[in-house]
């Protein structure tokens, strides 16, 4: 007889059989080692932090670097530049630095900080003005489209926006950090990465040649672009080179590397989520008149362990190649809509799961000379965990993402 409110045998026999397995599953699975979700392998002992201002944030970071090695020294106003280097970070209070965008010293400190590597940083308030300030001071030129749209590359407020000058191959440009991290741990460790020119490897870069080579113009760092304790990171790194000697001069190209980095809860938090799945998604605004896109890769690939990235055959540094081991690449670009996007459907029993996985697709944005690249793109990423892999979007789309590039002479 079955008491009301009771489940038959049958349905508890369902659930014994699922726990059981679901028990094995995780009785069988590697044990994955503790990650601390602070600081974890942070390394600023070499590094110089001069704080200039205050706020809640960037004390917090500050201290977090502190702790981790860093040598800070704090300011309440503008210093001297005299002793700023590449190993040196200058943090500036949200705060403070709101107030000051105008501010004639402050420009000047800027424009004597940047040729020398130095790090410069806003935490927290109102970012965007960070590039406003810059752009002032005749460091970053913000680009504005033929319509008048000012394109500021942090015009969402990320609770961390950077600048510092990066060469590669003998040519000069922007690196730009820009975090959304949610604590002011993971806040340092994105900053010491930048710092130390974290990079997914490079294409060549060469100062002068005859031949076609790749000049870099600018790198783009979201690191993370998105952050959900305890699910997982997503960071996003987008450099760009400008195509020399192509032997077609009525037009630029503009060769963009992205890589697109997922952090499982694994990895990030110690817990039980994985990588599912991630979307990449870029556009070409308004193409057509003044630039298009003309190549991108890779296409639609499975059942191997590498996947080949040939953006333009004849030109060797424009070519890489990234691990799919476990992976579904599922190209969705389109050329008559200048969009080019990926999904990587990830195999969730696959190693490639429960570790940190990197994608890195490829495309060429073709302009009129003195015309600008102009890219909108957005991201998203999917974790997943072991119990019943019931699913969970940690975030809908990214804000979209201004990965515009624009290189001035030969």
């Amino acid at each position: 007889m079955k008491l009301p409110g009771t489940r038959p045998a049958r349905y508890w026999g369902i659930i014994l059989v699922v726990a059981a397995l679901a028990l094995t599953y995780f009785a069988a699975a590697p044990s994955q080692p503790e990650t601390s979700t602070q600081l974890s392998g942070l390394q600023a002992d070499n590094l110089s932090i001069l704080l200039i201002g205050d706020g809640a944030l960037a004390t917090q970071l500050v201290d977090r670097l502190e702790e981790a090695g860093g040598r800070v020294i704090r300011s309440p106003g503008i210093p001297e530049a005299a002793d700023l280097g590449p190993e040196v970070v200058v943090v500036f209070g949200g705060e403070w630095f709101e107030q000051r965008v105008d501010d004639a010293e402050l420009h000047e400190f800027l424009r004597l900080a940047s040729p020398l590597d130095a790090g410069l940083v806003m935490a927290d308030g109102t970012t965007s003005v960070f590039f406003e300030a810059l752009d002032r001071a005749g460091l970053y030129g913000i680009p504005v489209t033929e319509t008048g749209e000012v394109r500021n590359p942090a015009y969402f407020n990320p609770a961390l926006a950077g600048f510092r000058m990066k060469e590669v191959g003998g040519h000069a440009g922007p690196s730009i950090l820009l975090s959304m991290g949610s604590s002011p741990g993971v806040l340092a460790e994105s900053l010491v990465d930048w710092i130390h020119e974290w990079s997914d490897g490079a294409l060549q870069s060469t100062a002068s040649t005859s031949a076609p080579h790749l000049r870099y113009v600018c790198e783009y760092n979201y690191s993370p672009l998105l952050d959900s304790d305890p699910h997982g990171r997503l960071n996003v790194t987008a450099a760009v080179y400008k195509l020399r000697e192509y032997g077609m001069p009525d037009y630029d190209w503009y060769v963009y590397q992205v890589g697109v980095r997922s952090v499982p809860g694994t990895v990030a938090y110690d817990s039980a989520w994985r990588n599912d799945h991630t979307w990449a998604h870029h556009q070409v605004p308004n193409a057509g008149t003044n630039r298009w896109l003309t190549h991108y890769n890779p296409s639609t690939a499975s059942g191997t362990d590498t996947v080949y990235v040939h953006l333009i055959p004849t030109v060797g540094p424009a070519n890489w190649s990234y691990s799919i081991d476990g992976v579904t690449v599922l190209d969705q670009s389109d050329y008559y809509h200048h969009r080019a996007y990926w999904l990587h459907d990830i195999d969730r029993s696959a190693p490639t799961a429960r570790d940190t996985y990197l994608s890195m697709p490829g495309f060429v944005v073709k302009t009129r000379p003195g015309y600008p690249s102009f890219v909108d793109a957005w991201y998203q990423v999917r974790f997943a965990r072991l119990l019943l892999w019931r699913r969970t979007s940690t975030a809908g789309p990214t804000p979209t993402l201004m990965l515009d590039a624009f290189g001035a002479g030969d």
